[in-house]
């Protein structure tokens, strides 16, 4: 179905809180209901119990790009690669058509740095869809909420008490109809 402003489902938490895995499990169990799903989910990569790097994978194809690694000195966090990151925007921009539009995530590059996937607020106004589910940090919530404004939007706290998956489809596929 088409709408001019989709209803947007913000999961919240911080680093490691299973924003991605929750995406994971909702993705599948909306395919199920025959939804059409589109974008990109981030998840980790982890050697030896130690997070090592991020993906970039799009929802559609399953292809798969290494996005981020550690950086090589101290205190300078994570590094993004610059194929990657423009790869994942083109992704963005092609998501039409979709129901549901999944970006994962929001971050302090997009939302601080005006970097990364800021093409998914863009795409967001024109993909057609009737739901987006969008992961951001806590500390993010209110500058995600301010470029949002004129959505709908309903923040799903994701910690060890989250929603199910299954629950999460539901809240989604009863903005389809």
């Amino acid at each position: 179905m088409t709408r001019s402003s989709p209803y947007v489902f913000l999961l919240s938490g911080k680093s490691g809180a299973g924003k991605t895995q929750l995406c994971i499990q909702a993705i599948a169990l909306l395919r199920e209901t025959r939804a059409r799903v589109a974008g990109i989910i981030s998840p980790a990569r982890f050697e030896g119990g130690k997070k090592t790097g991020i993906y970039a994978r799009d929802i559609r194809s399953n292809e798969q790009r290494l996005l981020a690694q550690p950086g090589k000195q101290a205190g300078l966090g994570w590094v993004f690669d610059p194929a990657t990151l423009d790869w994942g925007s083109h992704v963005l921009r092609n998501a039409a058509p979709c129901d549901v539009l999944v970006v994962d995530e929001l971050g302090p590059l997009e939302l601080e740095r005006g970097d990364g996937w800021t093409d998914a607020l863009d795409v967001l106004k024109t993909c057609g869809c009737a739901a987006a589910l969008i992961t951001v940090r806590p500390s993010l919530i209110a500058v995600l909420k301010e470029r949002l404004r004129g959505y709908d939007a309903e923040v799903i706290p994701v910690a060890s008490s989250s929603p199910s998956a299954g629950d999460l489809r539901d809240s989604v596929v009863s903005r389809l109809a």
